[in-house]
């Protein structure tokens, strides 16, 4: 089968970034048994490769329609587009994530196009706009900037679903984004995210032989500190998990990724600053428990960073909100969620001081991922 990759991005086996990995590992998968090309709208250089053929970059065709806010862009010369892209050979094409591509004009070939898609930006946005509502109630909407904005994120909303209505298949990485596509009149499933397995089998003999005798590690941060869901995590985490472990004396809050942080984090005691981590493999494995506060607040999503770290046999703490985006978490089974700071700081304590506890949580994090997310079981659910 001859399967087209279009992306807003280069495939890298590169932690750098996760659309770059996760890209890359689909790629590998389809080429062990697929004929496999592949082009982008990015300027970025794209190395020879064995498993694809890369019909090169379109982002000089690009250019922005006379609309009303310039919400829209298209493609120069559509038709000599996909002749380039060898469309009528393809048997599927496929659109990653937040691609622009999806601008293409496919005419009767729509039919081809599986969409695999990340949450797009508009839906966190209408999300934030209406939290901010109910706190402020109607004086919100006396600004005229954020009524120009909502109105531009409602006009992005309907042309993304239009655009998507005649292809073959949609997925979303995010089972709240594909529900909403559904409420939308647009068929949505959701197909989970993805990432390489960089441990292997004998994964919990790893963690286990590096954090034998030692004290408790905690990631409370992964990725950089300054995105929009870390800004969110990194907050709670400083005003209500924090203060409350002030009693814990064998413990370190390891924060990783690029980016500043808040000076509270820098004086204390408990907090280790990290930043950029090269060797992110180990240092996953160095770390028992994973704490995640992104969804305690308007934002959601399908995280690879849940995926890497169930991978590596640890033990997820997050909100409950995170198993409305990723119906896979269960628990007390594979990971501990909570519906408040109260239940949070529980579940550390008792991911703490249970081995047992956290040997359990860790087998079945990683037999959820064998399950559900690597690169094979993700591929096979979007081309079946």
């Amino acid at each position: 089968m001859k399967i087209l990759f279009l992306s807003s991005n280069a495939p890298k086996s590169l932690h750098t970034y996760s659309h770059n990995v996760v890209l890359n590992s689909l790629i590998l998968e389809a080429g062990k048994s697929h004929d496999v090309f592949f082009a982008t709208t990015c300027m970025e250089k794209v190395n020879k490769n064995k498993y694809f053929n890369y019909l090169g970059d379109f982002l000089s065709k690009l250019e922005k329609k006379e609309k009303i806010f310039n919400l829209e862009y298209k493609f120069k010369d559509d038709e000599e587009i996909l002749g380039r892209l060898r469309i009528k050979e393809m048997d599927l094409v496929i659109i990653f994530w937040d691609t622009w591509f999806d601008l293409l004009d496919f005419g009767s070939y729509s039919n081809k196009v599986i969409s695999y898609l990340a949450k797009p930006r508009f839906s966190n946005d209408l999300s934030k706009i209406f939290s901010e509502f109910l706190k402020k109630n109607i004086l919100f909407f006396l600004s005229l900037k954020k009524l120009l904005n909502l109105f531009n994120l409602l006009l992005l909303k309907y042309f993304h679903y239009k655009r998507i209505r005649n292809f073959k298949k949609n997925f979303n990485i995010c089972n709240v984004d594909s529900n909403l596509t559904n409420k939308n009149n647009v068929i949505c499933n959701y197909c989970p995210n993805t990432w390489p397995d960089y441990y292997g089998d004998d994964v919990l003999k790893k963690r286990k032989k590096i954090n034998f005798n030692k004290s408790i590690n905690i990631l409370g941060n992964i990725g950089n500190t300054e995105s929009t869901g870390n800004k969110i995590g990194l907050r709670y985490l400083k005003q209500k998990i924090l203060p409350n472990l002030k009693n814990y004396k064998k413990i370190k809050i390891n924060i990783c990724g690029r980016g500043s942080i808040d000076k509270d984090f820098k004086n204390h005691r408990l907090v280790k600053h990290k930043g950029f981590v090269k060797n992110i493999n180990l240092e996953l494995l160095k770390n028992q428990i994973f704490l995640l506060c992104n969804n305690t607040g308007y934002h959601y999503g399908g995280y690879t960073r849940v995926i890497f770290m169930m991978s590596s046999a640890g033990v997820l703490i997050a909100d409950k909100q995170l198993k409305k985006s990723m119906p896979e978490l269960s628990h007390m089974k594979n990971c501990l969620l909570s519906n408040n700071e109260n239940e949070m700081l529980k579940n550390i304590d008792l991911a703490i001081h249970d081995n047992n506890l956290r040997d359990f949580i860790g087998k079945n994090a990683r037999l959820t991922y064998e399950k559900y997310w690597t690169p094979a079981k993700v591929f096979n659910k979007i081309i079946s």
